[in-house]
């Protein structure tokens, strides 16, 4: 198995993120510093095992009418705040419609997603931002019946740099004191889902 570990240690800023279900994005970020911040090695993976949902063979066939949104390439720009929101934003929603669509039980109409993000504090060349969003779908039932459907609060944390993206989730309602740290954490719970030569 090819492993790799960084080197580094990530201090992460903690904040309230207020991010809430919207009919778009929208960004928080955070920067300023934690008085006493959380230094850890940057996270530990495995490419082998790397990997991210990509249509089956069942639901193409199924004739979904929702278009294929692309994973987006990356490395993005490490440097800039706004590309590594839109590359985060963009790669779970991405990764969320594929899901939906292997899952759904019949040919999926319709599909939204919206939420909004936070970004952590996170040494040169790397980012770690949240996710904190919903997401609902239409599905054809019995072949003349829409049926619709709407997810819980979702939360992915994603570590990017120019190797690989490490992606953490987390289903369910964060209370305020929660919504303060960073959960879910992709150290304690993440998984490699891209890595880059």
């Amino acid at each position: 198995m090819r492993r790799r570990r960084f080197l580094g240690l990530l201090g992460v800023g903690v904040g309230l993120a207020t991010a809430g279900c919207s009919s778009g994005n929208s960004s928080e970020t955070g920067t300023g510093t934690n008085p006493t911040p959380n230094r850890r090695a940057p996270p530990e993976y495995d490419c082998s095992v790397a990997g991210r949902p990509t249509l089956t063979g069942g639901s193409r066939a199924r004739g979904d009418t929702v278009e294929s949104r692309p994973y987006p390439d990356g490395p993005p720009p490490l440097g800039d705040e706004d590309a590594v929101v839109e590359y985060v934003t963009r790669y779970e929603r991405a990764l969320v419609q594929r899901r939906v669509r292997n899952d759904a039980p019949e040919r999926v109409t319709a599909f939204g997603l919206s939420g909004g993000t936070r970004i952590y504090d996170a040494p040169a060349d790397t980012a770690l931002v949240r996710f904190r969003y919903t997401y609902w779908y239409e599905y054809e039932a019995d072949g003349n019946r829409t049926v619709h459907a709407d997810s819980p609060i979702h939360y992915a944390t994603y570590y990017v740099d120019d190797s690989v993206v490490v992606r953490a989730k987390r289903e369910g309602f964060l209370d305020d004191a929660e919504e303060a740290k960073l959960i879910p954490d992709p150290w304690e719970s993440g998984e490699p889902v891209e890595c880059f030569d």
